[in-house]
């Protein structure tokens, strides 16, 4: 047990890490090598003053992992993360609407392009849940990493699993789906360094081939879904499994992996020009809350403001094909300074949310914690993915975003501070069965 356990490992550190290779470094390689690519698909993309902001960030996302303390301030919210009769009331719901979604809807949701409101209310929650219960995961798996415990009862994880897979609609509920389903048979130290000292039986599970294996076909199931969302399975399967579509699939996926990257330029040029996409995104992603207030409790649509939201601005800032009416695009971490509509309050705000939340992540995934694999890592930078897509869409509270930013600081705040909770560290666990010995 004990080579399990490093005191203050580098969880956040790797998985941060793999988050920024893979949506900024990989981007940024690919633009010095196809930069007519980028031109053709993005705004602004020949200007490369943009980087010198997104460098400063880098930086200070260094200084915040080095520099933030242990300790967090006791700060007491409500969350139901904790709650197991009302999580399995949300879930069945979930459930239920799943079904729905599936028998009226299915795959074809996306990509025939049908907006959430026109879709009606129960999509709406379903979304909601969907965050909400992604959300409940990465609880779980640092529940896990910080007690060797299981939150919730296996049959939670599969029914999760079973609506995930019902109401799947993105590339992105693929790990999603892989991370219930080992919940739920118990088997979450597979995201776990050295998962031969846990006795588990199905050896062929530690061999590293077979684990490099399994990434690669999560990593092809994301990539598929995510061409299969926006074109339909049968086109999919053509260019998938046709020598000609592979450049097309390559070039695609990394376009695709570059939005966040590609949105500094956009922003920039659009900040520098005075557009009304800058302007307007602050004050009409603000409006855009009362709008949803209105909607969800009277049942009354509201005309919105022509910029309703970050993502909607970073949208018609960021592709030069920017003709969808009700398409958005989340800015990412570094682009997101622009939409303040000033330069220095975006740096200074932004760079408070990364030193805020990288001081919880930090406590959450490093302190008296098991050690995550590469899968591991792999999965928790996808979970902290959606802390950094568009941080001031957040001030919408009845945004995804903001659901999914609540029911995951919230719940790491009370898992690191409550006592009531009754967590015994894994370090604890360790020290006390060397005693026994």
């Amino acid at each position: 047990m004990k080579n399990l356990l490093i005191h203050k490992n580098k969880n956040l550190f790797f998985s941060l890490g793999i988050y920024l290779f893979i949506f900024f470094v990989v981007p940024f390689l690919y633009h010095l090598a196809n930069p007519q690519a980028f031109i053709v698909q993005f705004q602004g993309t020949r200007d490369f003053s943009s980087l010198i902001y997104l460098f400063i960030l880098f930086v200070i996302i260094l200084i915040s992992y080095n520099l933030t303390s242990f300790k967090l301030p006791r700060i007491t919210l409500p969350t139901i993360m904790f709650n197991s009769k009302l999580v399995a009331a949300l879930l069945l719901v979930f459930l239920v609407i799943s079904i729905y979604f599936y028998i009226n809807f299915s795959f074809k949701f996306r990509h025939t392009g049908e907006g959430l409101t026109a879709a009606g209310n129960d999509i709406i929650v379903l979304s909601l849940l969907k965050i909400f219960f992604k959300a409940y995961l990465f609880i779980s798996l640092i529940y896990y990493i910080k007690s060797k415990i299981i939150l919730g009862k296996w049959y939670v994880y599969i029914v999760i699993a079973a609506s995930f897979w019902l109401s799947k609609s993105a590339s992105s509920d693929i790990p999603i789906i892989l991370v219930s389903l080992l919940f739920g048979v118990k088997k979450p130290n597979l995201l776990i360094q050295n998962t031969s000292k846990l006795n588990f039986k199905l050896k062929i599970f530690n061999n590293l081939f077979f684990r490099l294996i399994l990434i690669l076909l999560l990593g092809f199931g994301i990539i598929f879904m995510g061409f299969a969302n926006k074109i339909g399975f049968e086109k999919a399967q053509e260019i998938f499994f046709s020598e000609a579509g592979l450049p097309k699939v390559f070039n695609s996926t990394t376009l695709r992996l570059s939005t966040h990257y590609a949105s500094n330029f956009g922003a920039y040029k659009a900040y520098e020009e005075g557009s009304y996409t800058i302007t307007d995104a602050l004050s009409g992603t603000w409006n855009n809350m009362y709008s949803r207030a209105a909607y969800l409790f009277s049942g009354q649509a509201v005309e919105r403001d022509r910029v309703w939201s970050i993502n909607r601005a970073n949208y018609l800032n960021l592709f030069n094909d920017n003709y969808g009416e009700k398409t958005g695009a989340s800015p990412g971490l570094f682009a997101s300074i622009y939409y303040t509509n000033n330069l220095t309050i975006g740096l200074i705000l932004i760079s408070l949310y990364i030193v805020g939340v990288i001081k919880v992540l930090k406590v959450s995934l490093q302190l008296n914690t098991l050690k995550f694999n590469l899968a591991g890592y792999i999965i928790c930078a996808l979970y902290l993915m959606p802390l950094f897509e568009s941080p001031f869409d957040n001030i919408n509270i009845f945004n995804t975003s903001f659901v999914y930013l609540y029911f995951t600081i919230i719940p790491l705040l009370k898992i690191n501070n409550d006592k009531s909770l009754k967590i015994t560290s894994v370090r604890n666990r360790a020290q006390g069965k060397l005693h026994k010995i």
